[in-house]
């Protein structure tokens, strides 16, 4: 967290943050730190991962729309959001993400 004081801008000690964070499922924390900045790929997965493993899948699936936005080949986030939307009985889009 010091890191990211002296160097606010630099993206990869941010991201290591959140991973660190989310290792230690320390969700909340995670979201709160970092959803209004999000700048990365990585982050926005962090963050997406986050929102679905507290179980709020309506954020979970906002954030992994904004993650296939940047990279609609990332198949983990696909099968991901799948997941959410299952959650949130969209079941036709749920199999088409899938």
């Amino acid at each position: 967290m010091q890191s990211i004081q002296l160097y606010p801008e630099d993206i990869e000690l941010k991201v290591q943050d959140a991973q660190q964070l989310f290792t230690q499922k320390n969700y909340m924390a995670l979201i709160n730190r970092y959803q209004n900045e999000a700048q990365s790929l990585s982050l926005l997965t962090l963050i997406s991962a986050s929102f679905q493993r507290i179980e709020q899948h309506a954020r979970a699936i906002e954030y992994y729309q904004k993650t296939l936005k940047i990279d609609p080949q990332q198949a983990k986030n696909w099968i991901s959001m799948g997941i959410s939307q299952e959650h949130e009985s969209m079941f036709e889009t749920a199999i088409s993400s899938y």
